[in-house]
């Protein structure tokens, strides 16, 4: 059953990281522009990696803004996806209290009043892959 949620996981991940390519341009106004994109595995966690799930942060860097996507595998599937202006701004996460699953506080984007806009989506059904 761990093989088969490490699976999904990875699977989940692997779609993700096809859907948002190493750059990614956008047409807006008519103007094109481009994101910096870094990906990284349960940041700022020094290894072993957190029992339970993992985090995935992938950061899009405009000129003067950044997206935050989130993705958490920890109990329900979730995406967070915050929107800064700021092109400097960082996700910061309080290992301990994530990993008890304190939902208020354990994870920040910082600075905080950079803020413009957030939203989450937890699936709260997945079903397994197909073929994995």
């Amino acid at each position: 059953m761990a093989a088969l949620r490490s699976c999904g996981a990875f699977c989940f991940y692997l779609l993700f990281l096809l859907l948002v390519s190493s750059e990614s341009q956008s047409v807006f106004r008519g103007e094109s522009f481009r994101r910096k994109l870094s990906v990284e595995l349960n940041p700022g966690r020094p290894a072993p990696p957190p029992p339970g799930g993992d985090l995935l942060h992938v950061r899009a860097v405009g000129l003067n803004d950044t997206l935050h996507f989130l993705f958490c595998s920890q109990g329900a599937p979730t995406l967070l996806l915050v929107h800064t202006n700021s092109s400097s701004s960082t996700v910061e996460v309080d290992w301990p209290q994530f990993l008890m699953r304190n939902v208020s506080g354990s994870l920040r984007v910082e600075p905080e009043s950079s803020i413009l806009q957030s939203n989450a989506i937890v699936f709260s059904r997945v079903s397994p892959p197909l073929i994995c």
